[in-house]
């Protein structure tokens, strides 16, 4: 497979500022091996089951140099980043029950997707996990009928948390030159050195519909994030004063943007 356009995603913020960035002269495009093998099984009644494995080994993917990032102009984006190797691997479980007004599916996948820069100006060329790697993620979902004009589903679902680089420490320190300035200056040990806590959250939607002379109406109420689970959408850092050898701490926080929201929904067919 060849894909024409990179995703260059920041690596130091947990929001969706992921940019798509064309090939040029300089840039080539991303080529992958794909492989993956499955086995499915349907012969017990009203079930279906499926394990796949599979893989993929990626080329010229980018991604942004140690202490660099694009904010603002785009102007001069290609000397910012480095192209280098990918590889993804990982193992999905399937269970549907299809029969009777109980039905609903539970996947499960394992997977691990890394990154390689042998240039070195990334992660000193050292393979590091890729900002999206999940490695757990689990998904359940299940609808029961109690007529033929009501019924009620709910989903959950569990994802490891993705990766971010943040840094270990700060020392502050002045100018030899002029005592009246401060300067700060991070360590960071590793690209991707800071998982996310996990995601997870149930949603719970219930329908009616009824049916009339001229059309059928369809009523719809649904409650996302039920028990109003704190997921991080947004992770930042701040420095702590230690007071030991100029040395501060950091400390990272995690905002949440969505938590409980029910909705309604009506339609009206004719």
């Amino acid at each position: 497979m060849a894909q024409y356009v990179h995703q260059l995603a920041a690596s130091s913020i947990a929001l969706p500022s992921d940019i798509w960035v064309p090939i040029t002269e300089g840039i080539k495009p991303v080529t992958s091996d794909i492989g993956s093998i499955g086995v499915y099984y349907d012969g017990l009644t009203g079930w279906a089951f499926s394990l796949e494995g599979y893989f993929k080994l990626s080329n010229n993917i980018i991604e942004y140099r140690d202490g660099a990032s694009m904010y603002g102009s785009m102007s001069g984006w290609e000397s910012l980043v480095e192209m280098g190797l990918s590889r993804s691997r990982g193992v999905e479980l399937y269970v549907e029950k299809t029969s009777s007004a109980l039905s609903g599916w539970v996947s499960y996948t394992l997977s691990k997707t890394e990154r390689c820069f042998p240039s070195g100006y990334i992660n000193a060329g050292n393979w590091f996990p890729y900002k999206y790697d999940r490695r757990h993620v689990l998904h359940l979902y299940a609808d029961y009928s109690f007529s033929k004009t009501f019924d009620i589903s709910a989903s959950w679902s569990f994802m490891s948390g993705a990766w971010l680089t943040l840094p270990e420490r700060s020392v502050a320190y002045m100018d030899s030159s002029n005592a009246e300035d401060a300067y700060v200056s991070y360590y960071y040990p590793s690209r991707n050195n800071y998982q996310l806590p996990p995601t997870h959250l149930l949603n719970v939607n219930l329908n009616l519909k009824k049916s009339t002379k001229h059309g059928c109406n369809y009523w719809s109420f649904c409650v996302y994030n039920v028990y109003n689970a704190m997921n991080p959408n947004l992770v930042y850092m701040y420095r702590e004063q230690t007071g030991d050898n100029n040395q501060d701490r950091i400390i990272v926080k995690k905002t949440t943007y969505l938590p409980i929201l029910p909705s309604f929904k009506y339609t009206y067919k004719f």
